[in-house]
């Protein structure tokens, strides 16, 4: 981004250079390619393998690669030198950089892009943003109202007439969000190849990790080349997948780590026996050997009468060297540990802010980190940015620092940024809060870690939404007095409880743990509408792990409330999980009246923005079990028409959790009327987006469910090892809910296997867990199993029918009714 000369001076044994003129280039890394580029030795095999990725992603074959490597080993230099190829040749290129400052905030990487490409400055108004933004797509060829609007709520800016998006639910939203981002990556590669970097994935939010997974799917086919950096421990979805290029970078050999030792000391001041020793002390690593190298020259040219290398000191670990590169920087050390408390990459507005000195001052402590390679630095001040080299370098000048001063740091930092922002606490409440937290203010960060979750679950980002809840509840009970903000500490929990449990399923025994918390503040306080979402809560917890009473307990309480309360979404709220708990009791007619009555009134407020209680939608929650319930009872052309609905529903919702909860349901359904094939395709959907979208809370559920329709298209042995292996997992982790459903299952597929005492076992077992779960719904089922186990014309088969027949006329399941009085005639 600058246009530099070289200049004279005795600060370093090596060229110095300062900027003159600013250049409009987009992003760091062309800032670097403007310079002397860093060494890459030892990594030749690994860079033709890039430049074979970007030849083939040119002719139309999408590539990924995932280069990974420890701390300091060349992930980046690597990256970079691919980078600047691409920005030479005119190619459409996007960087996005992950921080341990933001592995909280959702798409941090993305909306950071997107606000330096379209220009946005530190007073601009909501309008000149959107402005800017719409600039910026109409550059790309994307300037669409949906796409403005998607984006403008990504980025927090105000819209004085929000469009119908304001009204979609939060998943929705979330889904149409990285819809847009998906789109306007196509729309940069419509004329050329484009280059996607994604550097630190060790530190990305989980939504960045979302979007680079349906990134990484979608990239068969265009002429796009993903490159990802990570760390070793780093693990995601594709890394082992054949067509990605995994990179493992290992140390270099002694001869390249001498290259790049002789490379710095161009001049030849070191002498033999210190490159060695150099050498052998970085043990391979490239950026070790930079460091040792430029610390030790730093050294000669501060002593430069000198002679003797003992006197010189040869750092024993790389954090020694780096320390001893700052403490040589005079004053300038200091800025450069303000800067890291401001993150890895800073602005000069705040930094100026910050550190209350003259500009003149700080302008030239910065050209100083700058020359000295502590600092990458792009554009002109006032607006110019700033970037550690190496986050091993921020981590330096952080960590050294003593703890009372970084926290009066993060306090000085907290007064700018309200200061230079005074809209913040709306805009980007997890950065003010973190800094407050940081500084011992965490009383007063509280709130804002609140705002930040809530702001984060309106979008769908869970798992970012229960990391900021947890923060807040923390901090919370930390600085409280007994008694105090006991209301504020129910909230919290409310919202982190629907959270979790969007992401992990209310089986989880953290979302346990939470709601009952909450029920027990709930019990003090006595707050009819306070309590009605914490006893929603523990209705679904009590449900999945197998306890019908307490949920219908639950169940009627909420309902209770919403006749008090009156509120639409009080009565869809209790109608759907007393629906459920009904019909899985075999109260049919019972459920039915409440199941429907769930749709009925989703419907009649549909597009208005109602209180979400659940991350599931009650009305696809209802849908699901009503097309069973009405299939059982014999009303044909009602389930077919709730089972259109239910994935009409799903498929507007467009997200991937209900999409995968619609075709798990719809698999049930299949699998109850007897169209295998159907049931097997389903599930085989559902577990894909399951396994692809980190969906554990139906993952399970639709694999016993494929299991099952396995066993009825001639394989059953291996049907019922993977359905008892996954029912074992589902007992583990609390989901019982369904346990005499799926053991049934399995006791017909032993039954086709031949294996009559194993059937008979499992089937016995089904009725027992039934019976003790109080599962009526499938009684008359598991009776009819248990008769075609033992024969049905024996005296223990007929007996079992009749049994089945009973049941089913008492509940009301007409067609069970029939099926059993079709195989008594048969065994007659």
């Amino acid at each position: 981004m600058f246009v530099y000369r070289e200049i004279a001076g005795d600060r370093c044994p090596g060229p110095a250079f300062e900027a003159v003129e600013a250049r409009n280039v987009a992003s760091r890394s062309q800032a670097r390619a403007g310079r002397d580029p860093a060494a890459l030795f030892g990594r030749e095999a690994e860079l033709d393998l890039l430049r074979e990725c970007w030849r083939l992603a040119g002719e139309g074959e999408g590539q990924v690669a995932l280069v990974q490597g420890e701390a300091g080993i060349g992930k980046s230099t690597l990256i970079d030198t691919i980078r600047r190829g691409v920005v030479d040749a005119g190619s459409a290129h996007v960087s996005w950089y992950c921080g341990p400052n933001f592995s909280a905030r959702s798409l941090h990487p993305v909306t950071e892009h997107i606000e330096g490409a379209a220009g946005f400055a530190r007073g601009d108004s909501a309008e000149v943003r959107l402005g800017k933004l719409a600039a910026l797509l109409d550059r790309a060829g994307a300037d669409t109202p949906e796409t403005r609007s998607v984006l403008a709520d990504l980025l927090s800016i105000p819209v004085e007439a929000p469009d119908a998006s304001a009204m979609l639910t939060p998943e929705r939203r979330r889904a149409l969000s990285l819809e847009t981002l998906l789109a306007l990556m196509d729309r940069l590669a419509a004329d050329g190849p484009a280059l996607f970097v994604v550097e630190d994935l060790h530190w990305a939010d989980p939504t960045t990790l979302e979007l680079l997974d349906r990134a990484v799917e979608r990239a068969i086919g265009r002429q796009w080349l993903i490159l990802a950096t990570a760390r070793p421990d780093f693990a995601c979805n594709w890394s082992d997948h054949a067509d990605v290029a995994h990179i493992r970078l290992d140390r270099l050999e002694q001869d390249d780590a001498k290259r790049i030792c002789a490379r710095i000391d161009a001049a030849g001041l070191l002498p033999p026996d210190v490159a060695r020793q150099i050498v052998a002390r970085a043990d391979g690593n490239p950026l070790f050997v930079e460091e040792i190298t430029r610390s030790v020259m730093e050294e000669i040219a501060a002593t430069p009468h000198s002679t003797t290398p003992a006197e010189w000191s040869i750092p024993d670990t790389l954090q020694d060297s780096l320390i001893a590169r700052l403490d040589r920087l005079g004053p300038a050390r200091q800025i450069a540990s303000m800067g890291a408390a401001l993150g890895r990459g800073f602005g000069y507005e705040l930094l100026f802010e910050v550190v209350a000195q003259p500009a003149a001052e700080l302008r030239q402590a910065l050209r100083e980190l700058t020359r000295a390679g502590i600092l990458d630095c792009t554009g002109l001040p006032p607006a110019s940015r700033y970037l550690f080299s190496h986050a091993l370098m921020r981590d330096a000048a952080y960590d050294s620092m003593p703890r009372r001063q970084r926290e009066a740091l993060h306090g000085r930092i907290a007064e700018s940024l309200r200061t230079l922002f005074p809209g913040i606490a709306q805009t980007d409440p997890a950065q003010l809060a973190d800094h407050l937290t940081r500084s011992g203010a965490g009383l007063e960060a509280m709130p804002l870690w609140a705002e930040a979750g809530r702001q984060a679950a309106s979008r769908a980002a869970h798992a970012e939404a229960a990391g900021h809840l947890r923060t807040a509840l923390d901090l919370l009970r930390r600085h409280r007095t007994e008694g105090s903000a006991i209301d504020i500490e129910l909230q919290l929990l409310v919202g982190l409880a629907v959270s979790l449990s969007a992401t992990r399923g209310f089986s989880d025994t953290e979302v346990g743990k939470v709601l009952g918390e909450a029920r027990a503040i709930c019990d003090l306080l006595g707050n009819v509408a306070e309590l009605y979402p914490v006893l929603r809560g523990l209705c679904s917890f009590m449900l999945i792990s197998g306890d019908l009473e307490a949920a219908e307990d639950f169940a009627r309480k909420c309902e209770t409330i919403a006749i008090e309360t009156g509120l639409p979404e009080h009565r869809i709220h209790a109608d759907e999980p007393l629906g459920w708990v009904l019909w899985a009791q075999g109260r049919l007619v019972e459920a039915r009246v409440h199941l429907e009555r769930c749709v009925e009134t989703c419907i009649a407020h549909e597009g208005e923005n109602l209180s979400k209680l659940q991350a599931q939608h009650p009305m696809s929650q209802s849908l699901a079990p009503l097309q069973v319930l009405l299939h059982a009872i014999g009303d044909d052309a009602g389930s077919a028409r709730a089972s259109a609905l239910l994935m009409e529903r799903t498929a507007k919702l467009a997200d991937p959790f209900h999409l995968a909860f619609g075709l798990f349901f719809r698999a049930f359904a299949a699998l109850s009327t007897g169209d295998h094939a159907m049931a097997r395709d389903n599930a085989a959907e559902s577990i894909a987006l399951c396994e692809h979208n980190g969906l554990a809370s139906y993952l399970l559920y639709a694999r016993l469910i494929h299991a099952h329709a396995l066993g009825r298209l001639g394989e059953p042995e291996r049907a019922a090892a993977l359905a008892r292996a996954t029912l074992a997992t589902c007992e583990r982790i609390g989901q019982i809910h369904t346990k005499s459903f799926h053991l049934g299952e399995i006791a017909e597929s032993l039954r086709l296997a031949g294996d009559q005492p194993g059937a008979l076992e499992s089937v016995e077992g089904a009725i027992a867990a039934a019976e003790r779960l109080r599962e009526g719904y499938w009684l008359p089922q598991l009776h009819m199993t248990r008769a075609r186990i033992i024969g049905g014309a024996t005296p223990s088969g007929r007996a079992a029918l009749k049994v089945a027949r009973s049941i089913a006329h008492d509940q009301g399941a007409l067609r069970f009714e029939r099926e059993a009085e079709a195989l008594l005639a048969e065994a007659a």
